[in-house]
Protein backbone atom coordinates (compact mmCIF):
# COMPACT_ATOMS: atom_id res chain seq x y z
CA UNK A 1 0.00 0.00 0.00
CA UNK A 2 2.81 2.39 0.88
CA UNK A 3 4.42 1.60 -2.46
CA UNK A 4 1.23 2.57 -4.31
CA UNK A 5 0.87 5.82 -2.33
CA UNK A 6 4.51 6.67 -3.01
CA UNK A 7 4.04 5.95 -6.72
CA UNK A 8 0.93 8.15 -7.00
CA UNK A 9 2.63 10.94 -5.06
CA UNK A 10 5.58 11.17 -7.41
CA UNK A 11 3.96 10.11 -10.71
CA UNK A 12 0.29 11.12 -10.39
CA UNK A 13 0.93 14.23 -12.47
CA UNK A 14 1.17 12.02 -15.57
CA UNK A 15 -2.40 10.77 -15.04
CA UNK A 16 -3.94 14.24 -15.27
CA UNK A 17 -3.46 14.78 -19.06
CA UNK A 18 -4.32 11.09 -19.64
CA UNK A 19 -7.66 11.54 -17.84
CA UNK A 20 -8.43 14.83 -19.62
CA UNK A 21 -7.60 13.39 -23.05
CA UNK A 22 -9.64 10.25 -22.32
CA UNK A 23 -12.72 12.38 -21.60
CA UNK A 24 -12.14 14.42 -24.77
CA UNK A 25 -11.63 11.27 -26.83
CA UNK A 26 -14.80 9.65 -25.51
CA UNK A 27 -16.83 12.78 -26.27
CA UNK A 28 -15.45 12.94 -29.81
CA UNK A 29 -16.14 9.23 -30.28
CA UNK A 30 -19.76 9.79 -29.21
CA UNK A 31 -20.01 12.72 -31.64
CA UNK A 32 -18.60 10.60 -34.47
CA UNK A 33 -21.21 7.90 -33.76
CA UNK A 34 -23.97 10.50 -33.99
CA UNK A 35 -22.52 12.29 -37.03
CA UNK A 36 -21.86 8.97 -38.79
CA UNK A 37 -25.55 8.15 -38.84
CA UNK A 38 -27.24 8.89 -42.14
CA UNK A 39 -30.15 11.21 -42.76
CA UNK A 40 -32.52 10.85 -45.73
CA UNK A 41 -30.98 13.92 -47.38
CA UNK A 42 -27.56 12.20 -47.35
CA UNK A 43 -28.73 9.55 -49.84
CA UNK A 44 -28.01 10.58 -53.45
CA UNK A 45 -29.05 7.49 -55.45
CA UNK A 46 -31.03 4.31 -54.86
CA UNK A 47 -30.95 1.13 -56.95
CA UNK A 48 -32.38 -2.35 -56.50
CA UNK A 49 -31.45 -5.57 -58.33
CA UNK A 50 -31.36 -9.36 -57.90
CA UNK A 51 -35.17 -9.50 -58.06
CA UNK A 52 -35.35 -7.08 -55.14
CA UNK A 53 -33.11 -9.06 -52.77
CA UNK A 54 -30.37 -6.43 -52.93
CA UNK A 55 -30.55 -2.66 -52.78
CA UNK A 56 -27.69 -0.16 -53.21
CA UNK A 57 -27.52 3.26 -51.58
CA UNK A 58 -25.10 5.86 -52.99
CA UNK A 59 -23.77 8.87 -51.08
CA UNK A 60 -21.38 11.55 -52.34
CA UNK A 61 -19.09 13.24 -49.85
CA UNK A 62 -17.22 16.45 -50.73
CA UNK A 63 -15.24 16.75 -47.48
CA UNK A 64 -12.30 16.41 -47.45
CA UNK A 65 -12.38 15.24 -51.07
CA UNK A 66 -15.00 14.21 -53.57
CA UNK A 67 -15.72 10.54 -52.98
CA UNK A 68 -18.55 8.09 -53.54
CA UNK A 69 -19.68 5.49 -51.01
CA UNK A 70 -21.82 2.58 -52.18
CA UNK A 71 -23.52 0.46 -49.52
CA UNK A 72 -25.30 -2.83 -50.23
CA UNK A 73 -28.19 -4.10 -48.11
CA UNK A 74 -30.14 -7.34 -47.87
CA UNK A 75 -33.81 -6.40 -48.24
CA UNK A 76 -35.02 -9.57 -46.50
CA UNK A 77 -32.91 -9.32 -43.35
CA UNK A 78 -32.69 -5.50 -43.60
CA UNK A 79 -29.00 -5.73 -42.79
CA UNK A 80 -26.07 -3.89 -44.29
CA UNK A 81 -23.79 -6.27 -46.20
CA UNK A 82 -20.83 -4.23 -47.44
CA UNK A 83 -19.64 -0.73 -48.28
CA UNK A 84 -17.16 0.50 -50.87
CA UNK A 85 -15.57 3.95 -51.21
CA UNK A 86 -14.02 5.42 -54.35
CA UNK A 87 -13.24 8.82 -55.83
CA UNK A 88 -15.96 10.67 -57.70
CA UNK A 89 -16.31 13.57 -60.10
CA UNK A 90 -17.53 16.74 -58.40
CA UNK A 91 -20.90 16.85 -60.22
CA UNK A 92 -22.05 13.51 -58.74
CA UNK A 93 -23.37 12.12 -62.03
CA UNK A 94 -24.27 8.47 -62.40
CA UNK A 95 -25.91 6.16 -64.90
CA UNK A 96 -27.15 2.63 -64.24
CA UNK A 97 -28.32 -0.51 -65.99
CA UNK A 98 -29.15 -4.09 -65.00
CA UNK A 99 -27.72 -6.84 -67.15
CA UNK A 100 -28.49 -10.36 -66.00
CA UNK A 101 -28.27 -10.41 -62.20
CA UNK A 102 -25.69 -7.65 -62.12
CA UNK A 103 -26.17 -3.98 -61.36
CA UNK A 104 -23.74 -1.80 -63.32
CA UNK A 105 -23.14 1.79 -62.23
CA UNK A 106 -21.20 4.24 -64.39
CA UNK A 107 -19.68 7.45 -63.01
CA UNK A 108 -16.74 9.79 -63.59
CA UNK A 109 -13.54 9.59 -61.59
CA UNK A 110 -11.77 12.70 -60.22
CA UNK A 111 -9.53 12.41 -63.32
CA UNK A 112 -12.69 12.71 -65.49
CA UNK A 113 -12.36 9.14 -66.71
CA UNK A 114 -15.24 6.68 -67.05
CA UNK A 115 -15.59 4.26 -64.14
CA UNK A 116 -17.98 1.31 -64.21
CA UNK A 117 -18.51 -0.86 -61.14
CA UNK A 118 -20.21 -4.22 -61.38
CA UNK A 119 -22.27 -5.17 -58.28
CA UNK A 120 -23.05 -8.85 -57.78
CA UNK A 121 -25.78 -10.53 -55.69
CA UNK A 122 -23.05 -12.35 -53.69
CA UNK A 123 -22.13 -9.02 -52.05
CA UNK A 124 -19.09 -8.40 -54.25
CA UNK A 125 -18.05 -5.48 -56.46
CA UNK A 126 -15.55 -5.34 -59.32
CA UNK A 127 -14.34 -2.51 -61.50
CA UNK A 128 -15.25 -3.28 -65.09
CA UNK A 129 -13.35 -0.62 -67.06
CA UNK A 130 -9.68 -1.39 -67.52
CA UNK A 131 -8.90 0.70 -70.61
CA UNK A 132 -9.62 4.32 -69.76
CA UNK A 133 -12.14 6.49 -71.57
CA UNK A 134 -12.01 10.22 -70.85
CA UNK A 135 -15.41 11.92 -70.74
CA UNK A 136 -14.93 15.42 -72.22
CA UNK A 137 -17.84 17.12 -70.45
CA UNK A 138 -20.75 15.94 -68.29
CA UNK A 139 -21.28 12.20 -68.01
CA UNK A 140 -24.99 12.55 -68.81
CA UNK A 141 -24.15 14.44 -72.02
CA UNK A 142 -21.99 11.57 -73.26
CA UNK A 143 -23.96 8.55 -72.01
CA UNK A 144 -26.80 6.89 -73.92
CA UNK A 145 -29.18 4.07 -73.04
CA UNK A 146 -30.38 1.66 -75.70
CA UNK A 147 -32.26 -1.56 -75.04
CA UNK A 148 -30.49 -2.24 -71.75
CA UNK A 149 -27.05 -1.30 -73.08
CA UNK A 150 -25.07 1.80 -72.15
CA UNK A 151 -23.03 3.63 -74.77
CA UNK A 152 -20.37 6.23 -73.96
CA UNK A 153 -18.62 8.70 -76.27
CA UNK A 154 -15.31 10.23 -75.33
CA UNK A 155 -11.60 10.30 -76.04
CA UNK A 156 -8.15 9.37 -74.81
CA UNK A 157 -4.93 11.21 -74.03
CA UNK A 158 -3.83 10.53 -77.61
CA UNK A 159 -6.84 12.56 -78.87
CA UNK A 160 -8.44 9.40 -80.25
CA UNK A 161 -12.21 9.27 -80.46
CA UNK A 162 -13.53 6.32 -78.48
CA UNK A 163 -16.86 4.62 -78.09
CA UNK A 164 -17.52 2.59 -74.95
CA UNK A 165 -20.22 -0.08 -75.01
CA UNK A 166 -21.59 -1.93 -72.00
CA UNK A 167 -23.40 -5.10 -73.05
CA UNK A 168 -24.00 -8.51 -71.50
CA UNK A 169 -22.04 -7.51 -68.39
CA UNK A 170 -18.83 -6.66 -70.28
CA UNK A 171 -17.29 -3.40 -71.42
CA UNK A 172 -16.06 -2.89 -75.01
CA UNK A 173 -13.87 0.01 -76.06
CA UNK A 174 -13.96 0.91 -79.77
CA UNK A 175 -11.14 3.18 -81.02
CA UNK A 176 -12.37 5.00 -84.13
CA UNK A 177 -8.78 5.92 -85.03
CA UNK A 178 -8.18 2.25 -85.71
CA UNK A 179 -11.15 1.91 -88.08
CA UNK A 180 -10.78 2.00 -91.86
CA UNK A 181 -11.58 5.68 -92.44
CA UNK A 182 -10.24 8.08 -95.12
CA UNK A 183 -9.11 10.57 -92.45
CA UNK A 184 -8.73 10.85 -88.70
CA UNK A 185 -12.06 11.36 -86.86
CA UNK A 186 -12.33 14.80 -85.23
CA UNK A 187 -15.84 15.05 -83.76
CA UNK A 188 -18.67 12.68 -82.86
CA UNK A 189 -22.33 13.27 -82.05
CA UNK A 190 -25.48 11.14 -82.12
CA UNK A 191 -27.81 11.34 -85.09
CA UNK A 192 -30.97 13.18 -83.99
CA UNK A 193 -33.62 10.94 -82.38
CA UNK A 194 -31.51 7.87 -83.00
CA UNK A 195 -31.65 6.71 -79.35
CA UNK A 196 -35.36 7.24 -78.72
CA UNK A 197 -36.75 4.49 -80.94
CA UNK A 198 -37.11 6.28 -84.29
CA UNK A 199 -34.32 4.19 -85.79
CA UNK A 200 -33.93 0.48 -85.29
CA UNK A 201 -30.20 0.84 -84.51
CA UNK A 202 -28.66 3.93 -82.84
CA UNK A 203 -26.15 5.79 -85.02
CA UNK A 204 -23.37 8.34 -84.46
CA UNK A 205 -22.30 10.92 -87.02
CA UNK A 206 -18.51 11.34 -87.14
CA UNK A 207 -16.84 14.36 -88.74
CA UNK A 208 -13.40 13.54 -90.19
CA UNK A 209 -10.40 15.88 -90.43
CA UNK A 210 -11.02 16.27 -94.18
CA UNK A 211 -14.64 17.35 -93.41
CA UNK A 212 -16.09 14.10 -94.72
CA UNK A 213 -18.89 12.44 -92.76
CA UNK A 214 -18.93 8.89 -91.51
CA UNK A 215 -21.82 7.14 -89.76
CA UNK A 216 -21.01 4.59 -87.07
CA UNK A 217 -23.33 2.18 -85.32
CA UNK A 218 -23.53 2.86 -81.59
CA UNK A 219 -23.72 -0.88 -80.93
CA UNK A 220 -21.58 -3.77 -82.10
CA UNK A 221 -22.45 -7.08 -83.71
CA UNK A 222 -22.01 -10.54 -82.20
CA UNK A 223 -18.28 -10.34 -82.97
CA UNK A 224 -18.01 -6.98 -81.14
CA UNK A 225 -17.46 -5.05 -84.38
CA UNK A 226 -19.05 -1.73 -85.33
CA UNK A 227 -20.67 -0.93 -88.66
CA UNK A 228 -19.30 2.11 -90.52
CA UNK A 229 -20.72 3.96 -93.51
CA UNK A 230 -18.47 6.61 -95.13
CA UNK A 231 -20.42 9.29 -96.99
CA UNK A 232 -19.37 11.09 -100.14
CA UNK A 233 -18.40 14.73 -99.67
CA UNK A 234 -21.71 16.09 -101.02
CA UNK A 235 -24.01 13.57 -99.30
CA UNK A 236 -26.27 14.56 -96.40
CA UNK A 237 -27.82 12.14 -93.93
CA UNK A 238 -31.32 13.40 -94.69
CA UNK A 239 -30.86 12.27 -98.29
CA UNK A 240 -29.05 9.01 -97.77
CA UNK A 241 -30.58 8.02 -94.41
CA UNK A 242 -32.17 4.89 -95.83
CA UNK A 243 -28.88 3.70 -97.32
CA UNK A 244 -27.03 4.26 -94.01
CA UNK A 245 -29.66 2.42 -91.98
CA UNK A 246 -29.85 -0.42 -94.48
CA UNK A 247 -26.10 -1.05 -94.44
CA UNK A 248 -25.78 -0.73 -90.67
CA UNK A 249 -28.76 -2.99 -90.04
CA UNK A 250 -27.27 -5.56 -92.43
CA UNK A 251 -23.84 -5.36 -90.76
CA UNK A 252 -25.07 -5.59 -87.19
CA UNK A 253 -27.53 -8.39 -87.93
CA UNK A 254 -29.66 -7.82 -84.84
CA UNK A 255 -32.11 -4.99 -84.44
CA UNK A 256 -35.40 -4.03 -82.94
CA UNK A 257 -38.18 -5.81 -84.76
CA UNK A 258 -40.33 -2.69 -84.52
CA UNK A 259 -39.48 0.84 -83.43
CA UNK A 260 -41.84 2.90 -81.29
CA UNK A 261 -42.08 6.69 -81.17
CA UNK A 262 -44.42 9.27 -79.67
CA UNK A 263 -46.60 11.46 -81.87
CA UNK A 264 -45.88 15.17 -81.70
CA UNK A 265 -49.48 16.39 -81.49
CA UNK A 266 -51.84 16.22 -78.53
CA UNK A 267 -52.60 13.80 -76.91
CA UNK A 268 -49.12 12.36 -77.78
CA UNK A 269 -49.81 8.63 -77.95
CA UNK A 270 -47.21 5.94 -78.70
CA UNK A 271 -47.18 4.75 -82.31
CA UNK A 272 -45.33 2.09 -84.23
CA UNK A 273 -42.69 3.35 -86.66
CA UNK A 274 -43.12 2.04 -90.21
CA UNK A 275 -40.27 0.82 -92.39
CA UNK A 276 -40.07 4.20 -94.15
CA UNK A 277 -39.64 6.00 -90.81
CA UNK A 278 -43.16 7.43 -90.73
CA UNK A 279 -45.43 6.96 -87.71
CA UNK A 280 -47.93 4.15 -88.10
CA UNK A 281 -50.75 2.83 -85.95
CA UNK A 282 -51.09 3.42 -82.20
CA UNK A 283 -49.36 0.77 -80.13
CA UNK A 284 -52.10 -1.76 -79.27
CA UNK A 285 -52.32 -1.56 -75.47
CA UNK A 286 -55.38 -2.97 -73.61
CA UNK A 287 -56.23 0.54 -72.39
CA UNK A 288 -55.35 3.85 -74.06
CA UNK A 289 -52.26 5.70 -72.84
CA UNK A 290 -51.99 9.47 -73.32
CA UNK A 291 -49.24 12.01 -72.69
CA UNK A 292 -46.97 9.07 -73.34
CA UNK A 293 -43.38 8.43 -72.35
CA UNK A 294 -41.59 5.46 -73.94
CA UNK A 295 -38.72 3.61 -72.21
CA UNK A 296 -36.79 1.03 -74.21
CA UNK A 297 -36.03 -2.00 -72.04
CA UNK A 298 -34.41 -4.64 -74.26
CA UNK A 299 -34.37 -5.90 -77.85
CA UNK A 300 -38.06 -6.84 -77.78
CA UNK A 301 -39.80 -4.84 -75.06
CA UNK A 302 -40.62 -1.20 -74.39
CA UNK A 303 -42.40 0.38 -71.44
CA UNK A 304 -45.23 2.70 -72.45
CA UNK A 305 -46.23 5.00 -69.57
CA UNK A 306 -48.65 7.88 -69.36
CA UNK A 307 -52.14 8.98 -68.39
CA UNK A 308 -55.42 7.10 -68.56
CA UNK A 309 -57.08 10.34 -69.77
CA UNK A 310 -56.12 12.80 -72.50
CA UNK A 311 -55.96 15.47 -69.81
CA UNK A 312 -53.39 14.12 -67.38
CA UNK A 313 -54.88 16.26 -64.59
CA UNK A 314 -58.00 14.07 -64.78
CA UNK A 315 -56.28 10.74 -65.31
CA UNK A 316 -53.94 8.54 -63.35
CA UNK A 317 -50.61 7.00 -64.22
CA UNK A 318 -50.71 3.75 -66.13
CA UNK A 319 -48.20 1.63 -67.97
CA UNK A 320 -47.79 -1.41 -70.20
CA UNK A 321 -44.85 -3.47 -71.36
CA UNK A 322 -45.24 -4.02 -75.10
CA UNK A 323 -43.38 -6.84 -76.82
CA UNK A 324 -42.44 -6.14 -80.48
CA UNK A 325 -42.27 -9.81 -81.42
CA UNK A 326 -45.48 -11.08 -79.86
CA UNK A 327 -47.53 -7.89 -80.08
CA UNK A 328 -48.68 -8.45 -76.50
CA UNK A 329 -48.97 -5.70 -73.91
CA UNK A 330 -48.96 -6.47 -70.15
CA UNK A 331 -50.06 -3.99 -67.48
CA UNK A 332 -47.49 -2.86 -64.89
CA UNK A 333 -49.62 -0.24 -63.11
CA UNK A 334 -48.39 -1.04 -59.54
CA UNK A 335 -44.92 0.27 -60.37
CA UNK A 336 -46.39 3.76 -60.81
CA UNK A 337 -48.21 3.94 -57.47
CA UNK A 338 -45.51 6.09 -55.85
CA UNK A 339 -44.60 8.04 -59.00
CA UNK A 340 -46.21 11.10 -60.60
CA UNK A 341 -46.57 12.66 -64.04
CA UNK A 342 -43.83 15.07 -63.09
CA UNK A 343 -41.44 12.19 -62.38
CA UNK A 344 -41.95 10.88 -65.95
CA UNK A 345 -40.32 14.07 -67.22
CA UNK A 346 -37.36 13.70 -64.88
CA UNK A 347 -34.19 12.25 -66.43
CA UNK A 348 -33.42 10.76 -63.01
CA UNK A 349 -36.19 8.19 -63.47
CA UNK A 350 -35.06 4.97 -65.14
CA UNK A 351 -36.56 1.53 -65.81
CA UNK A 352 -34.72 -1.75 -66.41
CA UNK A 353 -35.84 -5.22 -67.43
CA UNK A 354 -34.03 -8.23 -68.83
CA UNK A 355 -35.88 -10.01 -71.61
CA UNK A 356 -35.82 -13.40 -69.88
CA UNK A 357 -36.90 -11.96 -66.52
CA UNK A 358 -40.33 -11.08 -65.12
CA UNK A 359 -38.85 -8.37 -62.86
CA UNK A 360 -39.30 -4.73 -63.87
CA UNK A 361 -37.01 -2.40 -61.91
CA UNK A 362 -37.18 1.32 -61.44
CA UNK A 363 -34.90 3.89 -59.77
CA UNK A 364 -35.86 7.49 -59.11
CA UNK A 365 -32.93 9.68 -58.02
CA UNK A 366 -32.61 9.63 -54.21
CA UNK A 367 -36.33 9.21 -53.55
CA UNK A 368 -37.23 5.59 -54.16
CA UNK A 369 -36.41 2.38 -56.00
CA UNK A 370 -38.41 -0.78 -56.52
CA UNK A 371 -39.16 -3.95 -58.44
CA UNK A 372 -42.45 -5.29 -59.79
CA UNK A 373 -42.81 -9.00 -60.49
CA UNK A 374 -45.09 -9.47 -63.48
CA UNK A 375 -45.92 -13.07 -62.54
CA UNK A 376 -46.80 -12.66 -58.86
CA UNK A 377 -48.09 -9.08 -59.37
CA UNK A 378 -46.09 -8.16 -56.27
CA UNK A 379 -44.49 -4.73 -55.87
CA UNK A 380 -41.61 -4.01 -53.49
CA UNK A 381 -40.23 -0.51 -52.93
CA UNK A 382 -37.55 1.11 -50.81
CA UNK A 383 -37.11 4.78 -50.00
CA UNK A 384 -34.24 6.88 -48.68
CA UNK A 385 -35.78 6.52 -45.22
CA UNK A 386 -35.54 2.72 -45.56
CA UNK A 387 -31.85 3.01 -46.46
CA UNK A 388 -31.24 5.25 -43.45
CA UNK A 389 -32.97 2.78 -41.12
CA UNK A 390 -30.89 -0.17 -42.40
CA UNK A 391 -27.64 1.83 -42.36
CA UNK A 392 -28.09 3.25 -38.87
CA UNK A 393 -29.00 -0.18 -37.50
CA UNK A 394 -25.54 -1.39 -38.51
CA UNK A 395 -23.28 -2.17 -35.46
CA UNK A 396 -20.70 0.35 -36.72
CA UNK A 397 -23.12 3.12 -35.74
CA UNK A 398 -23.64 1.82 -32.18
CA UNK A 399 -21.38 2.22 -29.15
CA UNK A 400 -19.36 -0.95 -28.91
CA UNK A 401 -15.81 -2.19 -28.56
CA UNK A 402 -15.55 -2.80 -32.31
CA UNK A 403 -16.82 0.66 -33.29
CA UNK A 404 -14.50 2.31 -30.70
CA UNK A 405 -11.60 0.24 -32.01
CA UNK A 406 -12.42 1.36 -35.57
CA UNK A 407 -12.56 4.98 -34.43
CA UNK A 408 -9.14 4.73 -32.73
CA UNK A 409 -7.57 2.98 -35.74
CA UNK A 410 -8.65 5.87 -37.95
CA UNK A 411 -6.11 7.95 -36.03
CA UNK A 412 -5.97 11.71 -35.78
CA UNK A 413 -4.18 14.24 -33.57
CA UNK A 414 -6.42 13.66 -30.54
CA UNK A 415 -6.07 9.87 -30.77
CA UNK A 416 -2.27 10.14 -31.08
CA UNK A 417 -1.96 12.41 -28.03
CA UNK A 418 -4.30 10.16 -26.06
CA UNK A 419 -2.23 7.07 -26.89
CA UNK A 420 0.99 8.80 -25.84
CA UNK A 421 -0.35 10.05 -22.51
CA UNK A 422 -2.00 6.72 -21.73
CA UNK A 423 1.26 4.92 -22.51
CA UNK A 424 3.34 7.03 -20.10
CA UNK A 425 1.44 6.12 -16.86
CA UNK A 426 1.09 2.52 -18.02
CA UNK A 427 4.84 2.36 -18.61
CA UNK A 428 5.51 3.81 -15.16
CA UNK A 429 3.14 1.29 -13.60
CA UNK A 430 4.96 -1.49 -15.40
CA UNK A 431 8.35 -0.23 -14.17
CA UNK A 432 7.21 0.02 -10.54
CA UNK A 433 4.88 -2.96 -10.13
CA UNK A 434 5.47 -5.37 -13.00
CA UNK A 435 9.15 -5.11 -13.87
CA UNK A 436 10.61 -5.99 -10.40
CA UNK A 437 8.86 -9.41 -10.19
CA UNK A 438 9.99 -10.14 -13.73
CA UNK A 439 13.56 -9.23 -12.88
CA UNK A 440 13.41 -11.44 -9.79
CA UNK A 441 12.30 -14.36 -11.93
CA UNK A 442 15.11 -13.68 -14.39
CA UNK A 443 17.59 -13.43 -11.51
CA UNK A 444 16.46 -16.73 -10.04
CA UNK A 445 16.83 -18.39 -13.42
CA UNK A 446 20.22 -16.76 -13.88
CA UNK A 447 21.53 -18.10 -10.59
CA UNK A 448 19.80 -21.47 -10.75
CA UNK A 449 22.95 -23.02 -12.18
CA UNK A 450 26.40 -22.66 -10.68
CA UNK A 451 27.40 -21.86 -7.10
CA UNK A 452 27.71 -18.93 -4.73
CA UNK A 453 31.22 -18.62 -3.40
CA UNK A 454 33.33 -16.28 -1.32
CA UNK A 455 36.16 -14.64 -3.25
CA UNK A 456 39.12 -12.52 -2.17
CA UNK A 457 39.97 -9.26 -3.93
CA UNK A 458 43.59 -9.54 -5.07
CA UNK A 459 43.94 -6.22 -6.90
CA UNK A 460 41.70 -3.36 -7.93
CA UNK A 461 42.45 -0.66 -10.49
CA UNK A 462 40.51 2.07 -12.26
CA UNK A 463 39.92 1.74 -16.01
CA UNK A 464 39.53 5.48 -16.61
CA UNK A 465 35.90 5.07 -17.61
CA UNK A 466 32.90 6.44 -15.72
CA UNK A 467 29.20 5.61 -15.53
CA UNK A 468 26.90 8.17 -13.90
CA UNK A 469 30.03 9.93 -12.61
CA UNK A 470 31.17 6.76 -10.82
CA UNK A 471 34.37 4.94 -11.78
CA UNK A 472 34.47 1.65 -13.62
CA UNK A 473 37.11 -0.57 -12.00
CA UNK A 474 38.83 -3.83 -12.90
CA UNK A 475 38.97 -6.34 -10.00
CA UNK A 476 41.13 -9.46 -9.89
CA UNK A 477 39.41 -12.14 -7.79
CA UNK A 478 40.76 -15.37 -6.27
CA UNK A 479 38.53 -18.21 -5.06
CA UNK A 480 38.38 -21.97 -4.65
CA UNK A 481 36.08 -24.26 -6.60
CA UNK A 482 36.12 -28.01 -5.94
CA UNK A 483 39.58 -27.68 -4.36
CA UNK A 484 41.01 -25.78 -7.32
CA UNK A 485 42.27 -22.19 -6.93
CA UNK A 486 40.88 -19.93 -9.67
CA UNK A 487 41.60 -16.31 -10.54
CA UNK A 488 39.15 -14.20 -12.63
CA UNK A 489 38.98 -10.53 -13.57
CA UNK A 490 35.66 -8.64 -13.60
CA UNK A 491 34.63 -5.08 -14.34
CA UNK A 492 32.11 -3.21 -12.23
CA UNK A 493 31.00 0.26 -11.21
CA UNK A 494 31.86 1.28 -7.65
CA UNK A 495 31.39 4.30 -5.43
CA UNK A 496 34.32 6.37 -4.20
CA UNK A 497 32.67 6.26 -0.78
CA UNK A 498 32.47 2.44 -0.69
CA UNK A 499 35.55 1.56 -2.74
CA UNK A 500 36.53 -2.15 -2.29
CA UNK A 501 39.99 -2.91 -0.98
CA UNK A 502 42.52 -5.69 -1.73
CA UNK A 503 42.14 -8.57 0.73
CA UNK A 504 38.40 -7.92 1.16
CA UNK A 505 36.08 -10.92 1.00
CA UNK A 506 33.01 -10.63 -1.31
CA UNK A 507 30.26 -12.93 -2.56
CA UNK A 508 30.31 -14.09 -6.16
CA UNK A 509 28.31 -16.45 -8.39
CA UNK A 510 30.42 -18.85 -10.39
CA UNK A 511 29.12 -20.77 -13.40
CA UNK A 512 31.66 -23.61 -13.93
CA UNK A 513 30.41 -24.56 -17.42
CA UNK A 514 30.73 -21.03 -18.75
CA UNK A 515 33.58 -20.23 -16.34
CA UNK A 516 31.81 -16.95 -15.69
CA UNK A 517 31.97 -14.90 -12.49
CA UNK A 518 29.20 -12.51 -11.43
CA UNK A 519 29.49 -10.17 -8.45
CA UNK A 520 26.51 -10.50 -6.12
CA UNK A 521 24.73 -7.52 -4.65
CA UNK A 522 22.11 -7.10 -1.99
CA UNK A 523 18.80 -8.68 -3.02
CA UNK A 524 20.25 -11.33 -5.35
CA UNK A 525 18.80 -14.76 -4.65
CA UNK A 526 21.51 -17.42 -4.46
CA UNK A 527 21.44 -21.19 -4.44
CA UNK A 528 24.11 -21.90 -1.85
CA UNK A 529 27.31 -20.58 -0.27
CA UNK A 530 30.60 -22.38 -0.10
CA UNK A 531 33.37 -20.66 1.88
CA UNK A 532 37.02 -20.89 0.88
Amino acid sequence: MKKIIRFLTFNGVFFIPAIILSVMLWNEYNDSISEGKLKPDDIDRLYTFDEGNRVIGITFDHVPMTQMTASMYDTKTKQKLRSWTSGSYSFDEMSATIQGKQLLLASKSPAEELEIYNYFPDDDRKELVKKRLTIPSFLNSNTYQWNGRMIFSGGSEETALLLGELKDGKFLLHNLNEEDLPARPARIEPVMNTFNGQTRIPIFEVTLKNDQKAFVSAISDDNDRLSIYVANEDDQFSIMGDAVEKQIRQDIGKEQEMAVDVEREYPTRARLVKADGELGEVVPTPEPVYQTKVYQLNNEEVLIAGSTEEDDAKGKLTGFIYNHNTGNAASVDPIFNSLSFKSLEDSGLSFHKNLESTSLYYAYNNQSTGVYDMDSKKMNEWTAADMVAMENADPSHEKSFDSFKGYVLEGGALVLNWVIWIAIPLLLLAVVFILPPILRVISRKKFSKGETLTAEIVTIEETGSYLNEQPVVRILLRFLHEGKRIEKTVKTVVSYVQMPRPGQQILIHYHPEKQKVTLLKEGDEVREKKPI
